[in-house]
Order: structure tokens, then C-alpha cells, then sequence
């Protein structure tokens, strides 16, 4: 309709300037004013509404979307984008009644959101992403993971793709053959983590010489990387072989192991005696762990001091890379080739990438070889303007990352094992309480044991599995092992 009506359109333009040319020609007055073209009635300009997290104040945000739809009417003529954000700490709560009203075109969840309940709510992607630039802005593997019945619903946001443990340890207590030996060992798969922190003992044992503790102690998750890849409270995958085989992950021999080795840390002062308080900085520690919080920090800034980075892990794409941040399009958008123009330009075009996680250039943000300054900040010295590239797309494009950044998060797959288990989401809905008692237990014993702190670690271990079996831990494990074999079977 919209093709036809524009024709009949285009056909009334040239026969009115052909009426008016020919009755020039028969009157001869070529000197008379011509009679003007009508002008086309320019297309409407569409609105697209993109809904994602965001802390920035609604006046610093103004002048960023305003530069962001300039860029754009040069891109895609015609469309607008209107961003809709909440803060990072009220976007949970909003999002039911965004996704209940279905006022918008793009929104920003997690795996979360592909559920039965929300069924119908969004657009299957597969024939928009056949080939395209946004297809090929992502590793491949990585759109295994919004699936549902075999489409793809979500766009990847995240682009962290494969990880690997790092340990930060300052570089006046590491040789150059002690850095080299560490690495070695921590990319060798076959490496456990006792076996690997039996090593490191030799380096954090003269901590002391410069009055600083050891080690901030890592949690379970953070060390059981070694050998297992956690799932749920307690539960994880054995990553012996092809076979993935649930387990509970406080009754392996690599725990029992892990626990007695901390034991005599604590005992040698490498985790100070508030340990369970929490109380020292972190500068107080001559090394520490990058992962969860302390995942993206700058080492150097959490020690107070230079330091050296040590790889502990080989590097691995585990089962819930790529389920924390994804972009899901409207089902019922009317404009659905149009938002997905709109995203391949966000995730293939530097300018309109940095304008929207960035700002200006210039204005609220400049490039040096230090990397990325903020010119414009919060009262909190915060950016004025600021979205987490994480929310948005290909960080590849990011001019808040060094080159070398680049080409690590572009090289590190080619060297990372894929986990059989990629995908995998596992829903506790029928385990609910199970797992509720289950994580009671564990925070219960886990930080006593875990830090070395509990003189009869074995008793209490002990009592920590007998309340874990209570609890339903064996009810939990076989649920995440029946789920996996279902979806194993489907891939």
C-alpha cells in the first residue's frame, strides 16, 4: 500500500510538470516564470524508544542524544532514538511494567527475561541477522545463548567473551622466573588449585618483610575455576572430559584438598586475623584476586603499589558467558528492519558507539594515551554522562580501551576452550526451597572454612555437609543434571 501510494505520488509530480512545461511551449512565452514542482511531502520521521540502564542526569544526557541523532539522520534518515533509562539500582523494579506496557522498541535484560511468562513479547531475530555486519560483530558461538525452540531472541551485549583467572601479586615480591613459572602453571589445564597456590606460597610468604598480608582470600566460585564450573548454590559441573556430570561441590576431593591447604595459610599469617571481618584494604594485601567485584579494577590501584598480573586459569568460555547482558527487540514493533539497522550501526560505527556510551568528545570525555579522562563530572566525581559499553554492544569500538585491550578481546577466543555447556540456563523453579535452605547452609560455614579460619575445619566440614544433605543439596544436583541432559540433547 505505502509502495502504491507513493508511485501514484511520484506519477502526479511528473505529469503537473509536464502540463506546465507544455503550455509554456504552445504559448511561446519563454520568458514567463515557470510554475514551481509541487514539493514531495517529506516521509515521516520515526521515533525508535530504547530502554537500558543509565546514572547520568536527564540535562547532561540532552546535548549526548541530540549529537547522537545528528549522527544519525547521516546514517539512517528519518529515524530518531529516544532513550528511556533508569538508574542501575531501579531498572529491575521498572522493567515488568516497561515490558507489561510495551512502550518501547529496544530493551536491555538479561537471560532472564526468555521465559515462558514473557512468551510472545519478543522478536525472533533469525531472519534479520542472516549475514549481516551485526551477525558478524559477534564470535559466533556466542548467539547459542538466546535460544528458544530454535531461534534467537537477543542480541549479545557483552562482549567479554572469554575469561580466564588473573592474580595481581606486586612485582617487588616476583622474579622474572617466578612471573614466567606462575603463568606456565596457571595456563596449564591439567593445574589444581592447590597445586598452583603451593607455588605462590614462595612469593606471598615475604609479604611480611614489607608489612603486608599475603592474600585477599578469593571465594569458593573464584577458586574452584580449576576443576569445576559452578552452576547454582553448591552445585557445579565436573569439567572431567566430554561428559559433564552435576555435582555438589562442597563433597569433592578438591575442596576437602582446598580447605586443609588455607588452614595452614591462616595459621602463617598470609590472611591476617580479622579475616572474617573484612577489615584490612586491600593495600594492606601484597596480592588479590580480579574477579567478581574486583573483576575489571585496576590492580595496581587496589595494591597501592606496582604489580604484576599472573594468569591461574587457562583461559575458557564457561556455560553463562553472554546470558548477562543482552538486547531483546519488541515482537510487536512497527518498525522492525529499522531497529535493526539501528543496533548494526551502534555495534558497527565508532562515532555513534562512543556518543552513546561516552558523550562528546571534547565535551564530556577526552582520548590520550593514558587512556579515556572525563571532562565533565558529577558533584560524586562520577561522569556526567556515562553508559556501560557492556549494556550496548561491540566494546571493540570503545575509545576507552588501549589497542592492546582491543586485541585481547579479539584474540582471546581463538585460544579459550567453549564449554559444552554454553547456553545452559538452569531454572530453580522446582527446587525453590531446596536451594533457599541449601544457601543458608553455605553461608553459614563457607567463610569459616574457605579462609582457614576454624581450628577442626574437618569437624565443621563435616557438620556443613550433614545440614547440606539435610537441606536438599541431593535434590538440587539431580535437577541441574536432568535440565542439562535435556538441553544437551536439543543441541
Amino acid at each position: 500500500m505505502k509502495r502504491s501510494m507513493l508511485t501514484g505520488m511520484l506519477a502526479a509530480v511528473l505529469a503537473a510538470s509536464s502540463l506546465s512545461l507544455s503550455g509554456c511551449g504552445m504559448l511561446g512565452n519563454l520568458s514567463a516564470t515557470p510554475t514551481p514542482a509541487p514539493t514531495p511531502t517529506p516521509a515521516p520521521t520515526v521515533n525508535l524508544r530504547w530502554v537500558l540502564p543509565c546514572d547520568s542526569q536527564a540535562l547532561d544526557m540532552i546535548p549526548v542524544i541530540n549529537a547522537i541523532n545528528a549522527r544519525l539522520e547521516e546514517k539512517l534518515p528519518g529515524v530518531r532514538l529516544y532513550l528511556e533509562t533508569y538508574s542501575a539500582a531501579d531498572y529491575a523494579q521498572k522493567l515488568p511494567d516497561v515490558l507489561k506496557n510495551g512502550n518501547y522498541d529496544i530493551v536491555w535484560g538479561d537471560i532472564n527475561l526468555l521465559t515462558e511468562e514473557n512468551s510472545g513479547k519478543f522478536l525472533a531475530l533469525d531472519s534479520y541477522l542472516n549475514g549481516s555486519a551485526l551477525y558478524n560483530s559477534r564470535p559466533a558461538y556466542l548467539w547459542k545463548v538466546p535460544v528458544q525452540d530454535g531461534k534467537v531472541f537477543a542480541i549479545p551485549a557483552l562482549d567479554d567473551y572469554a575469561s580466564s583467572g588473573k592474580l595481581a601479586v606486586l612485582s617487588s615480591l616476583l622474579t622474572p622466573d617466578q612471573k614466567a613459572a606462575l603463568n606456565k602453571l596457571g595456563e596449564d589445564e591439567t593445574t589444581t588449585a592447590v597445586s598452583y597456590f603451593t607455588a605462590v606460597e614462595d612469593v606471598v610468604s615475604k609479604a611480611k618483610d614489607q608489612g603486608r598480608l599475603g592474600m585477599v582470600p578469593a571465594d569458593i566460585q573464584t577458586i574452584m575455576q580449576f576443576d569445576y564450573e559452578p552452576i547454582t548454590a553448591g552445585v557445579a559441573l565436573s569439567k572431567n572430559g566430554d561428559a559433564l556430570t552435576a555435582v555438589n561441590l562442597y563433597d569433592t576431593k578438591e575442596y576437602t584438598a582446598w580447605i586443609e591447604f588455607v588452614n595452614g595459610w591462616y595459621n602463617r599469617g598470609y590472611y591476617g586475623p580479622n579475616v572474617l571481618m573484612d577489615q584490612a584494604q586491600s593495600n594492606q594485601y601484597a596480592s588479590i584476586f580480579l574477579s567478581g567485584k574486583h573483576a575489571q579494577a585496576n590492580p595496581e590501584e587496589l595494591l597501592g603499589a606496582a604489580c604484576e598480573t599472573l594468569s591461574f586459569t587457562p583461559r575458557h568460555i564457561g556455560n553463562d558467558v553472554g546470558q548477562s547482558s543482552l538486547l531483546y527487540v519488541n515482537a510487536n514493533t512497527q518498525h522492525a528492519d529499522l531497529v535493526m539497522q539501528l543496533l548494526e550501526l551502534f555495534n558497527t560505527d565508532e562515532e555513534l558507539y562512543n556518543l552513546l556510551t561516552l558523550g562528546i568528545e571534547g565535551t564530556n570525555y577526552a582520548v590520550s594515551d593514558q587512556g579515556v579522562q572525563y571532562l565533565l563530572t558529577a558533584k560524586d566525581g562520577t561522569p556526567a554522562y556515562f553508559i556501560d559499553g557492556s549494556f550496548v554492544g561491540n566494546r571493540t569500538l570503545s575509545r576507552a580501551l588501549t589497542a592492546a585491550q582491543k586485541q585481547e578481546l579479539t584474540e582471546s577466543t581463538d585460544e579459550s576452550a567453549i564449554s559444552p555447556a554454553l547456553g545452559f540456563v538452569f531454572d530453580p523453579t522446582a527446587v525453590s526451597q531446596e536451594l533457599s535452605a541449601v544457601q543458608k547452609v553455605i553461608d553459614t560455614y563457607d567463610s569459616r572454612l574457605s579462609t582457614g579460619v576454624y581450628k577442626k575445619y574437618k569437624e565443621l566440614h563435616a557438620t556443613m555437609l550433614e545440614q547440606l544433605k539435610t537441606a536438599g543439596i541431593d535434590k538440587l544436583v539431580a535437577e541441574v543434571q536432568s535440565q542439562l541432559d535435556a538441553y544437551l540433547a536439543k543441541q
